[in-house]
C-alpha cells in the first residue's frame, strides 16, 4: 500500500509542476487552443494538415522532416503517402497563448504515442511554436515550428 501511496503523491507532483508552467486561459485564448487540439485530433493520424493551413502558410518540421513546408508541398506529401500509422495516445499542453486581434501565437507541448506503417511504437515529445490567423472567422495555421525535445538540434 505505501507503493501505491508514494507513487499516486509522485504523480500529483508531476501534475502540479507541470500545471504551474501553463497559463491560464480566458475565452479567446481557450478558442485559440481548443482549435489547436482539435485540428491535432482530426489531422495527425490522417495527413490532412493542408485542411486547416492558410494558403500563404509555411512551417519547419521536426529532424525527420528538416525542410520547411508550405501548404501546397504538406498536401502533395500527403496525397503521396496517406495516413503512416495510428495515433494511441496524445498529450498537449499549453504554455502560453498570445493574441493581437485576429493572430495568435500558441505554445506548447505534445506528448504522443504511435505506430507507424510497420506497427512499430514510438513516443516522441515536442515543443511548438504555430502562427495562427482568423480568415472570416475561422483559424488556420500561418507558421508552425516544432522540435523534438531530447534531439540534438
Amino acid at each position: 500500500m505505501k507503493f501505491t501511496t508514494a507513487t499516486i503523491a509522485a504523480f500529483a507532483m508531476l501534475g502540479l509542476s507541470a500545471g504551474a508552467n501553463a497559463q491560464s486561459l480566458d475565452a479567446a485564448e481557450a478558442e485559440v487552443w481548443s482549435f489547436v487540439e482539435e485540428s491535432y485530433a482530426e489531422h495527425q493520424a490522417g495527413g490532412t494538415w493542408h485542411e486547416v493551413l492558410h494558403e500563404d502558410g509555411f512551417g519547419w518540421g521536426s529532424v525527420d522532416y528538416p525542410m520547411g513546408r508550405d501548404r501546397e508541398t504538406i498536401e502533395r506529401y500527403a496525397d503521396a503517402l496517406g495516413g503512416e500509422g495510428e495515433i494511441l495516445f496524445v498529450e498537449m499542453t499549453p504554455v502560453r497563448i498570445s493574441l493581437a486581434g485576429d493572430t495568435a501565437i500558441a505554445f506548447y507541448y505534445t506528448n504522443v504515442i504511435s505506430t507507424d506503417h510497420k506497427g512499430d511504437r514510438s513516443t516522441n515529445a515536442t515543443q511548438c511554436a504555430d502562427t495562427l490567423v482568423r480568415t472570416d472567422g475561422e483559424w488556420q495555421f500561418l507558421g508552425w515550428g516544432c522540435r523534438g525535445l531530447g534531439d540534438d538540434d
